[in-house]
């Protein structure tokens, strides 16, 4: 039994030697996670920005994005741009500049370098050029090298040896008063690989029939490789409205690429504002005395024969401008749409108005009876209360047993009307507003019986006779109705 005892002892020791506590492992793995997580520097060469695969002239910035992923700032970190030219033997280094940056906690930044002269810029000429970029920090703290670099391949070709063109036609301005005096100016560039000199430049305005300017400028000085130099031609004085043509061409002997040598302009010699319409829907009051009794949908349509029409604007009494995108809707009472056009030449037209009566709603109306003291007998006052907030009210019908009785008109609002007799009626109201849209009142039923009635003819004349003879009389009478 005590060996028994002691076997189990000596594996029990032996075990939690080779195999520590399930608490103490899940603390270690905790210390090591928290640990990566608490990282100091680490950099990351986010991209390679420049050269790019394309067309290269002349010198090329390289520039690259670095991020710091780390939650401390440092100075003067190394950071470093390769470039190797591909070829059918391997590559061939052209390129390695190191410059040193200083980073913030969790800074993105694009970094420039030195610029790069290719070897065969001027040698090569429009034939592709495989390149290997790579870009890398290096620093010495960073934990995590397998983000530090970034390597991409390109292609790049040289233009043409000798190409100049037309990059851009400064004056005469797209927009041009009329009665006025513009000069002529026309940029040009050297897009090839080589200085250029003692080449004409043309220039010609017509409109697009009859050509009324002709112009030669030269270029006498050298024009390096991506180099410009604008040329003023004379000034050109414009008196007729329309539209017109620059055309700008280069003319060098050598140019090995024509495509760009001329260029042309379109300008607008416009005095004339745009014209603005307004059409509505319905095309003209649908209700009385000029009032729409439904919205109207208003659309403005604006021209102008020259240079086009820019924007057009409008307002709704005296509120701020708006631009005028698509057809609305006007509603609710009496309004002012003012409205106007700007061309693409600044040229602006005078504000136009038109004034809109909208009523849509039926007048209010509401309707009550009262007793008439006699005489004359059985008698009651109809009041019908009208109201309307637009058109105003134009005046009342009112009707006993479906038919028309009496029409009263006028602005009210209190409308009154008397109805004598016996029997079983109903009496109601229609209120009629001045743009024509009506409201009808509920019904108001004379409904008494026979006997009940007689017993008010008993008393009414039973009042009218205390009135008369109550000097000879003296009697309290009270009854109801």
């Amino acid at each position: 039994m005590r060996k028994k005892i002691v076997g189990i002892l000596v594996l029990t020791l032996l075990f939690a030697s080779v195999f520590p506590a399930i608490g103490t492992v899940n603390t270690n793995e905790e210390k090591i996670n928290n640990s990566l997580l608490l990282v100091d520097n680490d950099y990351e060469l986010t991209d390679i920005i420049k050269p790019v695969t394309g067309p290269a002239s002349g010198s090329i910035t390289p520039l690259v994005r670095v991020t710091n992923l780390g939650n401390e700032s440092e100075t003067s970190v190394p950071v470093n741009v390769t470039i190797e030219k591909i070829t059918t033997g391997g590559t061939v280094l052209e390129y390695s500049q190191t410059v040193f940056v200083d980073f913030d906690a969790y800074e993105v930044k694009d970094i420039s370098f030195p610029v790069w002269t290719p070897a065969d810029w001027q040698i090569v000429e429009n034939e592709v050029i495989q390149y290997l970029v790579c870009a890398c920090v290096l620093s010495p703290t960073d934990p995590n090298p397998t983000n530090d670099c970034k390597c991409v391949s390109i292609d790049i070709y040289y233009p043409y040896f000798h190409d100049v063109g037309v990059e851009s036609i400064d004056s005469p301005p797209i927009c041009v008063k009329c009665n006025s005096t513009e000069s002529v100016e026309v940029t040009v560039k050297n897009y090839g690989q080589y200085p250029e000199r003692l080449f004409f430049v043309h220039v010609e305005i017509s409109d697009g029939t009859s050509i009324f300017y002709d112009e030669y400028g030269a270029v006498t000085a050298w024009l390096q490789p991506d180099g410009t130099i604008t040329l003023v031609f004379p000034s050109i004085y414009f008196d007729t409205e329309g539209v017109y043509y620059v055309t700008a061409c280069t003319q060098l002997s050598i140019d090995e690429n024509p495509s760009n040598d001329c260029l042309t302009k379109t300008i607008y010699v416009d005095c004339t504002p745009p014209v603005t319409t307004v059409s509505l829907d319905p095309a003209a009051p649908n209700g009385k005395n000029g009032w729409y009794v439904t919205c109207p949908t208003v659309t403005l349509i604006a021209t102008d024969a020259v240079s086009g029409v820019a924007n057009t604007f409008y307002r709704i009494d005296g509120a701020s401008w708006m631009t005028y995108t698509a057809p609305f809707k006007i509603c609710d009472c009496e309004h002012t749409l003012e409205y106007y056009s700007v061309d693409n030449c600044g040229n602006e037209e005078a504000v136009k108005s038109i004034y809109l009566k909208i009523d849509t709603e039926p007048p209010v109306i509401t309707f009550r009876k009262s007793s008439v003291p006699p005489p004359p007998l059985f008698c009651y006052k109809y009041t019908a209360v009208v109201y309307d907030n637009c058109s105003g009210v134009e005046g009342v019908e009112f009707y006993f047993d479906d038919i028309l009785q009496e029409t009263i008109t006028g602005s009210g609002p209190i409308f009154e009307w008397i109805k004598c007799g016996l029997g079983n009626h109903t009496i109601y109201a229609i209120a009629y507003d001045n743009a024509g849209n009506s409201g009808t009142s509920n019904s108001l039923a004379r409904n008494k019986g026979f006997l009940i009635q007689n017993r008010a003819i008993f008393l009414q004349l039973l009042n009218l006779f205390f009135q008369r003879f109550s000097d000879r009389f003296t009697f309290i009478f009270q009854g109801t109705r």
